[in-house]
C-alpha cells in the first residue's frame, strides 16, 4: 500500500488543528453571546418599569413588568401590536392616540428621544391609567429601533388630584371667611364707629365754651374716628366687595381700580366693556381675586407709574389682563411667588388659562382666560 506523502499528512493535520481552533473560538463566542443574552434578559425582565422595543410603530419585544402592567398574556403576545392598541382612542387633550403616537415615535427617531405623559389601557380589563413615557432611539446597524420605558404614575396623579381638591376647598373656606369678616366689620365695627362719629359731632356742638385745648382735642378725635370708619369700610369691601354680589364683575373691577388709584397714587388705565352678562359666582370671584392680587403685586413690587386693566368679552370666553410698566418680576420672590401660585390655583380650579409674561417695555403682564357659555 502506498503511503501519503509527508506534505499531505502535515497539511491535513494543520487543517484539522485549524478546524479545532475555529470551533473553540466559535463556541467561546456563542457562549459569550448566550451569557450576554441571559444578562440582557435578566435585566430586561427584572426592571421595575415596563419596557417595550419597537421597530417602526410595532412592538417587537416587551419585558415581564410590561406584561403585568398592561394585562398581556405573554411577552410574545405584544409582538406585532401597536402603542395605540394599548391606549384609548383619544388622549385627554382630544387628539387621536394613533396619530399622536406616530408623531411621538417620529420625534424620538429624529431627535434621539422624547419624554411625555400618556394615557394607557390594559389589554385584559380595558382599565385606563396614566403613565410617563421615555422614548429613545437605538441604532443596530441598518435597523433603527425605539425603546419605550413606561412608568405608571397613577399614585402620583391621584395625590396631585387630592392636593388640588384640598387647595380648592381651602380657597373656598378662605373666601367664606373673608366674606364673614367683611360683613362683621361693616355691620358691627363699622356701625360702632359711625355711632362714635355721631356722638363726637354732637359733643362738638355742645362744646362752645372758651377754647382751653379741649375743643381742638375733640376735633382731632372726630377726625380719627372718621378716618378709622373709612379704613374699616375699605377693608371690609376688599375682603369681599358687596358690589360683586349685587352688581357684578364690571362694577367691582371699577371700584377696585378707583380704590387702588386713591391708595397708591398709581395711574389706572381701564379698558372695560360698557356692559356684560353676569358670570357664575365662582367665575366672577376668581377674576376679581386675580385682578386684586395682580394690582397688589404692582403696588408692592413693580415701581410702575401706571397699571392697565383690560377685560375682553368674546362669544365663548372672557380674558382679563393686568399690565404695568415697572421693573418686571422674579417668580422666586417669596411674596410674589405665593401670589402667583394662588392665582394659578384659582384659575386651574375653574378650568381657565393663566400666564405671566414680560412686556416689551420691561414690565409685566398677567393674563387669564376662562371659558363661558354663549349668552
Amino acid at each position: 500500500m502506498a503511503r501519503a506523502p509527508p506534505d499531505d499528512i502535515g497539511a491535513t493535520a494543520a487543517f484539522t488543528a485549524l478546524i479545532l481552533v475555529m470551533t473553540a473560538i466559535l463556541n467561546h463566542y456563542v457562549y459569550t453571546l448566550r451569557r450576554r443574552e441571559h444578562h440582557y434578559r435578566t435585566l430586561f425582565n427584572n426592571a421595575q418599569f415596563s419596557v417595550f422595543l419597537l421597530e417602526g410603530a410595532r412592538f417587537v419585544d416587551a419585558n415581564s413588568t410590561a406584561v403585568r402592567m398592561f394585562g398581556l398574556q405573554s411577552a410574545r403576545s405584544a409582538a406585532g401590536m401597536t402603542p395605540w392598541q394599548l391606549s384609548p382612542e383619544y388622549q385627554p387633550d382630544g387628539q387621536r392616540s394613533e396619530e399622536l403616537a406616530r408623531t411621538r415615535i417620529e420625534t424620538a427617531l429624529r431627535d434621539g428621544g422624547t419624554t411625555f405623559e400618556w394615557l394607557h389601557r390594559r389589554a385584559d380589563t380595558g382599565e385606563t391609567f396614566p403613565a410617563e413615557v421615555d422614548l429613545s432611539s437605538l441604532s443596530t446597524g441598518r435597523t433603527v429601533l425605539a425603546l419605550a420605558v413606561v412608568h405608571d404614575v397613577t399614585v402620583r396623579k391621584r395625590a396631585e388630584h387630592d392636593l388640588h381638591v384640598l387647595s380648592a376647598e381651602l380657597m373656598r373656606l378662605q373666601d367664606e371667611e373673608r366674606r364673614r369678616i367683611g360683613r362683621d366689620l361693616h355691620d358691627s365695627t363699622g356701625q360702632t364707629l359711625a355711632a362714635l362719629e355721631l356722638s363726637l359731632s354732637q359733643l362738638q356742638q355742645y362744646s362752645r365754651g372758651p377754647d382751653d385745648g379741649r375743643r381742638e382735642l375733640l376735633e382731632h378725635c372726630a377726625r380719627l374716628a372718621t378716618q378709622c370708619s373709612a379704613e374699616i369700610r375699605t377693608a371690609s369691601y376688599l375682603l369681599h366687595p358687596p358690589l360683586l354680589d349685587e352688581l357684578g364683575l364690571l362694577s367691582a373691577l371699577r371700584w377696585l381700580a378707583d380704590g387702588f388709584h386713591q391708595r397708591s397714587g398709581i395711574e389706572m388705565r381701564l379698558d372695560l366693556p360698557a356692559s356684560m352678562h353676569r358670570l357664575s359666582p365662582d367665575d366672577e370671584l376668581c377674576l376679581f381675586r386675580i385682578a386684586q392680587e395682580a394690582l397688589t403685586n404692582v403696588h408692592r413690587h413693580a415701581a410702575s407709574p401706571w397699571a392697565a386693566m383690560r377685560l375682553k368679552i368674546q362669544s365663548n370666553s372672557v380674558m382679563l389682563e393686568i399690565e404695568d410698566a415697572g421693573r418686571g418680576f422674579d417668580a422666586k420672590t417669596p411674596a410674589l411667588g405665593v401670589g402667583l401660585a394662588g392665582m394659578r390655583e384659582r384659575i386651574r380650579h375653574i378650568g381657565g388659562i393663566f400666564s405671566v409674561e414680560a412686556t416689551g417695555a420691561g414690565g409685566t403682564r398677567v393674563r387669564t382666560t376662562i371659558a363661558i357659555q354663549p349668552p
